[in-house]
């Protein structure tokens, strides 16, 4: 299949150990964004948001204690970080994560090719679906490089890993500008067909002089006659031709 755009425009991570999270933030964002220790320092912020929250119902409350003994929700030394983690990340470029679920976004589930991008998680996986021009692509760290996905199968596809068990958020804001934006805006002004000339009216004529001659007009009840027959004919000659013509209609 013809690569709508090329492969090497298009930023991708693939995994390193079980950082899906991270590669997920960068693939969307289509540059190296964020670091490991980025994202380990909002998961720390957020752990400690949380305990403040929790101490205040006591510090016998079993989720302080897990926090307290380091055992957070947030992330985890194999390279898992949260959806809490993954949401703070993209406020910082003013970007939001919205669950499918929410009613602010649940028309995107039925026209998905409005929006720019998608981020999907199961078991402890992310992975990203993003738009670059008109046409989309999966990007999935777990795999060897971008895979095109149509505009018709996007929405069966949401809704197939929906009901396998994933989450799937949708991602709104303004993006930042990447390479692969352009080289889709570019395939699409190589493969758009020229527009057709109007067939409406015949093209105008110059005449020696350098004016426009207007075309001849024909009506039902005078037949064209040949311009070079009607030249070597006198006026006398040309009324009696048009006589007999109308004597025989």
């Amino acid at each position: 299949m013809t690569e709508t755009v090329p492969l090497r425009m298009i930023y991708f991570e693939p995994q390193v150990e079980a950082l899906c999270g991270l590669h997920c933030l960068n693939n969307l964002m289509q540059y190296s964004a964020f670091t490991e220790l980025d994202l380990i320092q909002i998961a720390q912020d957020l752990d400690s948001q949380e305990k403040s929250i929790f101490a205040e119902d006591g510090l016998e409350n079993p989720a302080f204690l897990q926090l307290v003994a380091g055992n957070s929700k947030n992330y985890s030394e194999g390279g898992f970080f949260s959806s809490q983690v993954l949401t703070k990340a993209l406020e910082i470029y003013g970007l939001r994560l919205i669950p499918a679920l929410n009613a602010e976004v649940a028309e995107s589930m039925q026209t998905p090719m409005n929006e720019i991008g998608f981020v999907c998680n199961l078991d402890a996986h992310w992975f990203t679906l993003r738009k670059f021009g008109d046409y989309w692509y999966e990007l999935d760290s777990l795999k060897s490089q971008p895979k095109h996905v149509s505009d018709t199968f996007l929405a069966l596809y949401l809704e197939q890993i929906r009901q396998s068990g994933y989450q799937v958020y949708v991602v709104r804001g303004q993006y930042p500008p990447c390479r692969a934006d352009d080289a889709a805006q570019e395939y699409k002004i190589r493969h758009t067909p020229p527009v057709p000339a109007s067939l409406g009216s015949p093209p105008a004529q110059v005449t020696p002089s350098g004016g426009l001659a207007c075309p001849p007009v024909f009506t039902l009840s005078s037949p064209p006659v040949s311009t070079t027959l009607q030249q070597t004919m006198s006026e006398e000659e040309q009324l009696a031709l048009a006589i007999a013509m109308s004597k025989g209609q």
